[in-house]
């Protein structure tokens, strides 16, 4: 619907298992998606490559610069007039009104560039990558705030790459860790937004996953 465009009932010619990404995911979530990736062989290519050419937590670093800065120029405005209630997670980004270096916003727009490029070549309009959406499990609701901050930037490693080079995202809880979901997410190439959703949907009837 959002598309207005059909999503074509294939799937793509080759997914790519980001190894770097995989590698920094904490061992029940490692556990819980091999079996999900070995049986993805048998309808794909798959093939691993690392993402990153130097250290992937870069990747993370520089978003969240990035994203403290653009948000910081979307919201700045509205949260000063209207003062509303925040969480302390949220109140917390704008304890120093968003004060960013300028070298270091250069620097994570440059990076933002050469991520890109990277993710442009290695995906070149028919490939997909795969990764753990999250690399750990879901934090408890009552868990304390110091273990829900830490797990947060846990999270922003692997959530934060699709973001940081604005390419279309999905993520299927496609296995379990115990009682708990565990997601897989496909990263699709730029502008193959439809074919993303299409091997989402055949993913979702390979694994019974009940998605519209």
């Amino acid at each position: 619907m959002l598309l207005g465009e059909q999503a074509p009932d294939v799937f793509p010619s080759e997914i790519v298992v980001a190894a770097d990404c995989f590698a920094i995911a904490d061992e029940p979530v490692r556990r819980a998606l091999q079996p999900v990736v070995d049986r993805m062989r048998d309808a794909v290519a798959i093939t691993a490559s690392p993402l990153a050419e130097g250290a992937l937590l870069d990747w993370a670093r520089h978003q969240r610069i990035l994203q403290k800065c653009e948000f910081h120029a979307t919201f700045r405005d509205w949260i000063d007039r209207v003062n509303p209630r925040f969480s302390s997670e949220v109140a917390g980004a704008f304890a120093d009104e968003g004060r960013i270096e300028s070298s270091d916003l250069s620097a994570a727009k440059a990076f933002r560039e050469c991520a890109s490029k990277r993710l442009n070549d290695l995906l070149e309009g028919r490939r997909m990558l795969c990764l753990p959406t999250s690399p750990i499990l879901p934090i408890g609701r009552d868990a304390r705030l110091s273990d829900i901050r830490a797990a947060v930037q846990r999270i922003v490693d692997l959530t934060g790459i699709a973001g940081l080079t604005g390419l279309p995202q999905v993520s299927l809880p496609v296995a379990t860790s115990g009682s708990i979901p565990v997601g897989l997410s496909l990263i699709g190439w730029r502008g193959g937004d439809a074919a993303l959703v299409a091997a989402a949907r055949t993913l979702a009837r390979e694994f019974s996953i009940g998605l519209a």
